[in-house]
């Protein structure tokens, strides 16, 4: 498993196009890459990143989130095909709503390469 400062990557890092700097994750629902723009472009899209380890000050008996959350909803729409899903915790939660076979369902991100195309 490819990973980068001791952590899987799961989002891409920035990219950059003329509407915004958009982050790209596999969708195995699609079975292809969704984008979401950070910066640009509405709707915008935040990322909370987990923290691997509390400070002392702020002690934690529940284990840290095993990934990224991102908000708000990420909706891919093309003629034929819907998907609709939020990113929490590094799981992929669908809606009900997608046109594929994980609608309803929530799975684990997929791990990426280095580097998403």
């Amino acid at each position: 498993m490819p990973e980068t400062e001791g952590k899987t990557v799961k989002i891409s890092h920035e990219k950059y196009a003329k509407s915004g700097i958009y982050r790209l994750f596999y969708c195995p629902g699609c079975e292809d890459f969704h984008a979401f723009f950070t910066h640009g472009i509405p709707p915008l899209h935040a990322i909370t990143a987990p923290d691997p380890s509390p400070t002392p000050a702020q002690p934690s008996s529940a284990s840290p989130p095993a990934g990224p959350t991102v908000t708000p909803a990420i909706i891919q729409a093309i003629p034929g095909h819907y998907c609709a899903l939020t990113i929490e915790d590094g799981m992929l939660v669908y809606g009900q709503e997608c046109s594929h076979h994980l609608a309803g369902h929530v799975v684990p991100m997929v791990d990426l390469d280095q580097e998403a195309p």
